[in-house]
């Protein structure tokens, strides 16, 4: 898998890619805060691409009620 959406808030993909490589160097992991850097990693090949919508536990906001989803990120939406 090279790209993953996911609406959790918690870090159970990056768990899963620590216990299958050893690591989490090359994992790429983008938030409602970062949507530009999902753009850079799918224009430049970067993998594994993580990508997280509503945002983590560690995001600035969060989204995740009808009226905030309304108003997501554009530019996430684009890469999607």
């Amino acid at each position: 898998v090279r790209t993953v959406w996911t609406t959790n808030f918690d870090g159970v993909v990056e768990d899963a890619v620590a216990q299958v490589f050893g690591h989490v160097r090359d994992l790429t992991v983008v938030d409602i805060d970062r949507g530009d850097i999902a753009a850079e990693a799918l224009a430049e090949d970067r993998w594994p691409l993580l990508i997280k919508p509503h945002g983590d536990f560690r995001s600035r906001r969060l989204k995740n009620t009808t009226a905030e989803l309304r108003a997501q990120d554009d530019r996430l939406r684009r890469v999607l």
